[in-house]
């Protein structure tokens, strides 16, 4: 009995009968086991590490000593209705979850999903996040980040938005780092741009000091008398006229390790402009010659930068013809003069630079100097005195040599520096005051790497720079100002960051090919347009010719009517070409997307059902070597 009992159980269809129960309870069980242990535990195999945090991150949640509350305002129908957003939401949240794990606590994070009319909606609208609408009866959906502290400070995020994906962990970090700070970090100003307004001329402060206000304490400080007690960050814009001692406690706190952020500008077309006579050019050039070289670099004197791919055209007068034309000493800085690997300008679209000079790194210097915008290579020195005349703009094109190199406009520096002054602090000038605060040791080298940023004009400053009359931006030089105030506030631990990727991987061979065809569209295109300017022209001469004194237009002649019609054939011809092309292209793009499509539908199931043939194959020969072994053996049944 016992002998065919253990017969049946060991009948290959039996066992194969009991093992289907048993691995559903080992599946959920697993699983359970896993929901349980492994809610903490992550595996990032992504390419770019888009879930996985940097040691700056890590570092700067460590040293949070301020609790901080966080709030993720987010509105499920708005996530379902956008599935880019979905995506990305996702990544969101897991990212501060994992804020809130390494922080051990001192970050809280919680998610709020604001239902119409509720007064978590009424919370979202106080905060003054950005609403969308998500049906036809006008509800709104919102998905923003409050963060708040024990201090009753707070920031927010008006809406997390994808297109800052691959800066999705500095925007984190920074916004983190602000509210675990126990007091706004006070930025001491030495300016001569009259930037801070003048209340009897009824001018208000320049709409850039407004923007920094929002998260950082901004206090004016007056030459002759310096004192950077409690100032966390410097800015001098466009120095001039400092004495020896200015230029001295400048050198000594950038020395202290301490960030700077500094304006110079060898022609400063917002001082030109409010001069009512022409200023000769001493009166409107930056001079901090000294403390620039201890850092490593010079500002070209006299000169300032012309490019011919990034002038800004404009209309002005050439005699008594107005001409529209480049304006080389007035640039455009796009996204391809942007250095994209500092978080500064990595994510900047389109700046205003006005007679910007040109950085140069001083020989022997022993720090670093990274460009942060540059110049294309169609680009020159020009005399900054004849800038100054403002001639009309053939002035400089007709005599205009480009010398094949990038010119640099703005730069970071870091890395140790030496004083500018080895002998000590200069003397005060005679019946001058002592300077406030509490005399300090002379520093004669540094003893952490210097933390500064210069950038080759104060006029990206300006107003007429930044916003328009009513207010709003028209350029990036404000994100590009706050984005260095930032990086440099923030130590290194932000300086060093970078962006980390997309979670949305596109199909580059694709991309390729569309970007070819629009290449060559284009090529093709100026041809054509190029063609038509020339026949058109060369219709106009013959209409000309055949025009009578009173201004009309005869009938065409022979000759006129047979270019016109070659002229119209020749359309015709180019579009069917652009066509062809296009065509061709776009076959190449069905046939790559075809084959993926195969690949997808048919090798794929192909490749599973394969697999399954060869374990059915390979447990039906382990049964039969089974089946024979049992034979074989001595005793077994017949």
């Amino acid at each position: 009995m016992s002998g065919k009992g253990a017969s049946s159980f060991g009948d290959p269809a039996r066992r194969a009968v009991l093992a289907v129960p048993l691995a559903i309870v080992l599946f959920f069980a697993l699983n359970a086991v896993v929901g349980v242990l492994g809610r903490s535990t992550r595996v990032d195999l992504t390419q770019d590490k888009l879930y996985s945090l940097s040691d700056a991150t890590r570092k700067a949640l460590a040293r949070v000593d301020e609790p901080v509350t966080l709030r993720l305002y987010r509105s499920p129908a708005l996530i379902a209705a956008a599935p880019r957003l979905k995506i990305y939401a996702e990544r969101v949240d897991e990212m501060l979850r994992t804020y809130r794990d390494i922080s051990k606590g001192k970050v809280a994070y919680e998610v709020v999903e604001p239902e119409p009319f509720s007064p978590e909606e009424d919370r979202a609208i106080g905060y003054r996040l950005r609403g969308f609408s998500v049906d036809r009866a006008g509800a709104q959906g919102y998905f923003g980040l409050v963060g708040a502290n024990t201090v009753d400070g707070l920031e927010r995020i008006e809406f997390l938005d994808p297109q800052r994906e691959d800066t999705l962990e500095y925007d984190l970090t920074s916004f983190v780092k602000r509210l675990a700070q126990a007091k706004k970090l006070k930025i001491g100003f030495i300016e001569s741009l009259q930037m801070f307004g003048m209340q009897q001329m009824r001018r208000p402060p320049w709409a850039i000091l407004d923007m920094i206000n929002q998260s950082y304490s901004v206090q004016a400080l007056t030459p002759g008398n310096l004192s950077f007690d409690g100032i966390d960050l410097l800015v001098v814009a466009h120095p001039r006229g400092l004495q020896p001692r200015d230029l001295y406690a400048i050198d000594q706190y950038a020395l202290s390790g301490k960030p700077a952020l500094v304006f110079v500008d060898p022609v400063a077309e917002t001082l030109a402009a409010q001069s009512q006579q022409r200023p000769q050019l001493e009166a409107v050039a930056s001079n901090l010659e000294p403390v620039l070289a201890a850092w490593g670099v010079e500002l070209e004197k006299g000169k300032v930068a012309g490019d011919r791919a990034m002038a800004l055209r404009v209309t002005a007068m050439a005699g008594r013809q107005r001409i529209v034309a480049s304006y080389l000493p007035w640039l455009q800085v796009r996204e391809a003069n942007f250095n994209h690997e500092d978080m500064a300008t990595s994510r900047l679209k389109l700046m205003r630079m006005s007679s910007a000079g040109v950085l140069t790194t001083k020989s022997g210097a022993t720090t670093i100097v990274s460009p942060l915008i540059f110049t294309t290579g169609d680009s020159a020195l020009l005399d900054a005195s004849k800038v100054l005349e403002r001639p009309n703009p053939n002035v400089f094109l007709d005599k205009f040599e480009p010398g094949g190199k990038l010119l640099t406009l703005a730069a970071r520096i870091s890395g140790p520096a030496a004083t500018a002054y080895p002998d000590g602090e200069p003397p005060a000038p005679e019946g001058a005051e002592a300077p406030a605060g509490e005399k300090r040791a002379h520093i004669a080298k540094s003893t952490a790497p210097i933390h500064v940023a210069v950038v080759a004009d104060a006029d990206v400053l300006a107003d007429d720079h930044v916003v328009n009359d009513s207010g709003q931006l028209i350029s990036s030089n404000a994100d590009f100002v706050l984005n260095l105030i930032d990086t440099l506030a923030g130590g290194a631990d932000l300086a060093t960051l970078r962006g980390r990727g997309m979670s949305l991987r596109t199909f580059t061979r694709v991309e390729e090919l569309e970007k070819n065809a629009e290449n060559l569209y284009q090529s093709r295109e100026a041809a054509l347009t190029s063609d038509l300017e020339k026949s058109q022209a060369d219709l106009q001469q013959m209409l000309a010719r055949g025009a009578t004194e009173s201004g009309e237009v005869t009938s065409l002649t022979r000759e006129q009517q047979d270019l016109l019609d070659k002229l119209n054939q020749k359309i015709v011809d180019l579009r069917r070409q652009l066509r062809d092309v296009r065509a061709a292209v776009r076959f190449e793009i069905d046939a790559l997307e075809t084959r993926l499509k195969l690949v997808n539908m048919l090798f794929v199931p192909f490749g599973l059902v394969l697999v399954g043939v060869f374990i059915a194959l390979w447990r039906r020969s382990r049964l039969s070597r089974y089946v024979a072994s049992r034979k074989s053996s001595p005793g077994a049944p017949a």
